[in-house]
Formats: C-alpha cells, sequence, structure tokens
C-alpha cells in the first residue's frame, strides 16, 4: 500500500538526522561513561538494587553564558557545589531496570551567586558574603531581560549605520539622542510635579513644623524620568539656612527629633500607598511607592546638599558632555542592580563623580561624549583599587595612611579595634567633603569592574564593525522595553492631573503649541484641595465659561449684606461659544454691561 503523500528525503551523502541530535542532547548526557561501568560491575550487589531514582546532574551552561561568566563559575564551584559520590553514579548492568526520561537542564538548587537570573539578587547576595567576611571573584553581570522585546532599530535613540559616518561620530549621537529619551517629558513632568506636592501636603497636615526639600537629581536637572525622587526631611527654623555651603550635620538631639518625626510620618504614609517601608541606615528614609503613577520617592534624614550641588554644576560647566555620559553609565548600573546602595551598589552622586575621576585622570582624546564614555570604562577598568582616588587634587594617594573618615570615627576604630575595609574596595575622596568615602558601601566593586571590563570589549567589537543596529545595546540593554509601559502610565496619569489639577497647580498648556507644563502659583506648593467629587467638577465648569466660584460669590455676599448692586459682571471668551457674551452673577441677576473681565490675581481664569 502506498502512501498518500511522498516523504521529502534529503539527497546529500552526510544526511542530518533528527533522531541523532535528539540522542545526543538528552540521552547521551546521562549514559554512564565505561569508567563508571567498570565501577559499577565491582561494587556490591546490595548497593545497587537499592538505587531507584535517576541522578541529578548540574546544569549545562546555555548559549547566552560568556566565557568571563564560566570562568568565575569555575573558580568557586569546588565551595558550592557537592561533588558526586559514588553512590550516586547509576550502574549498568544486565538485569537492572532503569529508565531514563528527556528532561530540560534545570538549575542546581545548590548553584552559586552568579547563577542567580535577577541581578538585583546576585548584589544583594554579595552583600551578604562581604559581611559574612567571605571574599568573591568578580563576574560580569548581565542585563535585565523584558518579557516582551523590542528590536533594536525601533528604539527611538537609535542612529542606523552608514558607510559615511565613522564609529565615534554615530556614538556620540547616539549618547545624545538617549540622554534626551530619558529626561522627562513636559507630561511626565507634570506627573513627577504633582506627585511631589501631594506627598507636602500629607505632611503639612500631619506636621506642621517640618518642611520637605526637593534635592538630587531632581534638583540639578539630571533626573530620569523614572527616576526616584529624593525628599529632606527637615525643621522649618532649618529652611532659612539651607544653601549656606554648609557640610555640618545635624546635631544628635536635632537627629533624634527629626527621627520621631519621621516615625509619625511613616504612620500617616503608609495607609495611603500600596508600599511605605520605613529603613534604619546611617540615614533613615521613608521609602514609597504610588501606584497611580508608579513613581517612587524616598523621604531622608539626610545632611544638607547645597556645597555638592555646586561642585555638580561647576562640573558640567567645565565638562558639557558630562550629563550624556552621565545618562548612559547610570542606566548601565540601574538595569544591572548595581546602583542600589541599600544593597551594596553604587549610588547616583558616586557613579556622576566617579565619571568626572575618569575624565580628569585619563582625559579623553576630543572633548566628545564617545570619548568620554570609551574614558570611563577604559579607567575604572584598569585603575588600581588598593590606591584611594582624588579629584581635586588629581591624585591616587595610599588609603590606609590616608583614611577618609572623620577624627572621630577614626578614633572609634582604633578603640573597637575594628578592621579597615578589604583592600579592594574603592576609596573616592568627595570634593565637597574630604572625610566622605563614596565607595564605602559599594561592596560589590569586583562585579563593577569585571561588567566594565566585558562592556568595553562588546562596545569596542561594535564600533570598529560599525554594523550593528544600535552601538548603545551591550551597554544599556533593553531598557526600552523595560520602561515603555512604565512611561505609558506616567503620561496616562499627567493627562488625568491635566483635567483635574489639584489646587496650587496650574496647567500653562497652549492648545495651539501642544505643549504643557506645571508651575506653582508664587513659586511655592499649596496644599491640595480637599473638595468633593461634584464641587471638583463645578469648579472645572465654572473656570471653563468664566463664572465666579462658590467662595467669592459668598464673599460678595459678605461685602454687600444688603444686597446691593455691586455693579461688576463677568465677560466670557470662550472657544466653545459664537462670539463674546456677557453673564452676570446668578445670585444677583443685572442688565449686560462692558465691564472688563476679572484679572487672573483674582482666582478666575479669563480666556479660555
Amino acid at each position: 500500500m502506498r502512501p498518500l503523500c511522498r516523504r521529502v528525503t534529503c539527497g546529500s551523502q552526510n544526511r542530518f538526522t533528527p533522531s541523532t541530535a535528539l540522542w545526543q542532547y538528552f540521552v547521551l548526557p546521562c549514559r554512564p561513561t565505561p569508567y563508571q561501568q567498570r565501577s559499577s560491575l565491582t561494587s556490591s550487589t546490595a548497593q545497587t538494587s537499592n538505587y531507584s531514582s535517576p541522578p541529578h546532574f548540574p546544569s549545562l551552561p546555555g548559549p547566552k553564558d560568556s566565557v568571563d561568566d564560566l570562568a568565575g563559575e569555575t573558580s568557586t564551584s569546588a565551595s558550592t557545589i557537592d561533588s558526586p559520590s559514588e553512590n550516586s553514579i547509576p550502574p549498568s548492568g544486565v538485569g537492572l531496570n532503569i529508565t531514563y526520561s528527556i528532561f530540560k537542564p534545570q538549575r542546581n538548587k545548590n548553584a552559586k551567586i552568579n547563577d542567580y537570573p535577577d541581578p538585583e539578587g546576585f548584589v544583594r547576595d554579595t552583600k551578604i558574603r562581604v559581611e559574612k567576611g567571605e571574599d568573591y571573584v568578580g563576574v560580569n553581570i548581565r542585563p535585565r531581560q523584558a518579557e516582551v522585546p523590542v528590536r533594536e532599530r525601533d528604539w527611538p535613540w537609535v542612529v542606523p549605520p552608514n558607510a559615511w559616518m565613522p564609529a565615534p561620530e554615530r556614538l556620540s549621537l547616539e549618547m545624545e539622542n538617549f540622554h534626551n529619551y530619558l529626561k522627562p517629558t513636559q507630561l511626565e513632568s507634570i506627573a513627577r510635579k504633582a506627585f511631589v506636592a501631594e506627598i507636602q501636603e500629607r505632611v503639612r497636615r500631619r506636621l506642621p513644623d517640618v518642611e520637605l526639600e526637593i534635592f538630587g537629581s531632581e534638583r540639578t536637572g539630571l533626573a530620569f524620568a523614572t527616576s526616584d525622587l529624593d525628599l529632606r526631611l527637615m525643621h522649618k527654623k532649618d529652611a532659612d539656612s539651607s544653601g549656606q555651603d554648609s557640610v555640618k550635620p545635624p546635631s544628635p538631639h536635632e537627629r533624634k527629633s527629626l527621627l520621631e518625626d519621621l516615625t509619625k510620618l511613616y504612620y500617616e504614609l503608609k495607609p495611603a500607598y500600596a508600599v511605605c517601608d520605613l529603613r534604619y541606615a546611617r540615614y533613615p528614609l521613608i521609602d514609597l511607592w504610588d501606584i497611580k503613577s508608579g513613581l517612587e520617592a524616598q523621604i531622608v534624614l539626610s545632611n544638607d546638599t547645597s556645597l555638592s550641588r555646586k561642585y555638580i554644576h561647576k562640573y558640567i560647566d567645565e565638562y558639557p558632555h558630562i550629563p550624556k555620559i552621565y545618562s548612559v553609565v547610570k542606566c548601565l548600573f540601574d538595569i544591572r542592580g548595581l546602583s542600589d546602595v541599600y544593597n551594596g551598589g553604587i549610588g547616583a552622586y558616586s557613579i556622576f563623580m566617579m565619571i568626572v575621576a575618569a575624565l580628569r585622570h585619563n582625559p579623553p582624546a576630543k572633548p566628545h561624549p564617545a570619548h568620554g564614555l570609551w574614558s570611563f570604562l577604559e579607567f575604572w577598568r584598569d585603575v588600581d583599587y588598593s590606591k584611594g582616588i582624588s579629584i581635586e587634587p588629581v591624585e591616587f594617594f595610599d588609603k590606609k595612611s590616608q583614611p577618609v573618615m572623620t577624627e572621630k570615627v577614626k578614633a572609634q576604630q582604633e578603640g573597637k579595634g575594628t578592621a579597615p575595609l578589604p583592600l579592594y574596595m574603592l576609596c573616592l575622596r568627595d570634593p565637597a567633603d574630604a572625610t566622605n568615602d563614596l565607595g564605602r558601601k559599594g561592596v560589590c566593586i569586583k562585579h563593577v569592574q569585571a561588567t566594565l571590563h566585558k562592556v568595553h570589549n562588546f562596545l569596542r567589537r561594535d564600533c570598529k564593525f560599525n554594523t550593528r543596529p544600535c552601538l548603545l545595546e551591550k551597554v544599556v540593554g533593553e531598557v526600552y522595553a523595560l520602561n515603555v509601559l512604565r512611561r505609558k502610565k506616567l503620561e496616562s496619569y499627567a493627562r488625568h492631573l491635566e483635567q483635574h489639577l489639584p489646587e496650587g497647580v496650574e496647567s500653562d498648556s497652549q492648545s495651539t503649541s501642544g505643549k504643557t507644563s506645571i508651575s506653582a502659583r508664587n513659586g511655592t506648593q499649596t496644599p491640595i484641595s480637599q473638595k468633593t467629587e461634584e464641587q471638583e467638577w463645578g469648579a472645572m465648569i465654572a473656570s471653563n465659561l468664566g463664572m465666579p466660584s462658590v467662595e467669592e460669590v459668598a464673599k460678595e455676599k459678605a461685602q454687600n449684606p444688603e444686597g446691593q448692586n455691586s455693579g461688576k459682571t463677568t465677560e466670557v471668551h470662550s472657544t466653545d461659544l459664537k462670539g463674546t457674551s456677557e453673564h452676570p452673577l446668578p445670585s444677583e441677576p443685572q442688565e449686560q454691561s462692558s465691564a472688563s473681565p476679572p484679572s487672573l490675581s483674582d482666582g478666575q481664569s479669563g480666556t479660555k
């Protein structure tokens, strides 16, 4: 009987058989070697009869594992993975009923630290090892992977490869486009400022004598659209003295009082936000996450950072291309989980000063963003971490004989006999404070050095051929696919705020230009109105039609208790109405008059 259709056969001499490939991948790794077969035949019958379960083999490296990762794994595999015993070898002989099933390679539960799929867990476990006094081997940390990846050519900052454009120029253009992409848009700025105003109103309602000051990247202009918002908690009496180049920390009494206020504020904010955690560290803080906008904020008991901001602006004026380098390097650390200070990473201020140190110790060939990125990768890849690094003056120093710490901390360490930090730790002296070591918390510095070495090799290879759709792919990873939904949520929340702006925040949007910005009246954030939904809708409709609010009507009634005519009317200029119409006050009907519209200082909107 002939088959219904003719089978397709391969006419080559060495035909490929799928069954052979499947047998080599699934069956062959489970079969015992000849040495294992001989050892199993010499074992006793009792030991062989007790064996009933298939063996467990460690996971095989996937195709994405790099050579450096495998080299790092072999160095610590003997201390983390148990060696197989003689009884764990499956016997081979006649009469043994052993079945092997096809299985996918799985991760060993006893695998070492660099087998973690998430970078955050990688860095967190490194910190735990260092706290126990153990050493570790630095490995290249791969960036997080997106569940729904996006093609490189579809990323908004990509510059397509051209034969006439050299690689350094193309890389500089990509870095500039990437910097512009990370900056918040007009709508995203509305959401960020409204979130800050909401937190400030809750703080005023609970603690009237306390203020929140914005600091960090939001204050210096280096913030991303999805960056955390840093707020400093301080007393109102200290707000006037803020910004006087003072690095003196608060007194113990003031610090204790602020800590009590921070605890009260924690119980006030906890029911209002999806995530609200109180962390006790050197600088205690409250970590917030808003479910409506997806933004995060930290309320910190930190010192005055005005002097640090001045140094940041000074270096930006000295190196105009440093914001573009900072955007790329900060994203490099963020997407690999290396920027979380709480888990042993390196913070944003330290990353900025690392860039400045690289530009000063290893000046780039040209003042371009691409050459500055090369200078950063080369310097921190080859630098000797056993020495201290200074920015002002530009020098290396012995961190054993010249420790970067205050005299009080030095006396405490000598009195208690505390061991100094390991030699492999980064020691970077803060130019704004000579007693501040910017690398004392970065216990994952070995991973940083190994990662920068790998990224440098990838970037050098891509720039050599100059054919990749995006030269920054190995540097920033899939940051676009990871943030696209988050930024869409932020913009939708901002559009909602445009329609229902809280009191104290006004929109300067124009229908012709399509641009929207947000500003606070009189330069300060005013409390958020606690109106009902009906009152908010009524106020919005009255504002659109040029009608007075309920408060203004009540105020005018109080001024004219006998119901006398005030002689004022409201003129409306609306794009929804044809021509110009005049509407008197609804409480006291009057004749039409040609009175001028009320000024904006009275709280009414004159022209829509």
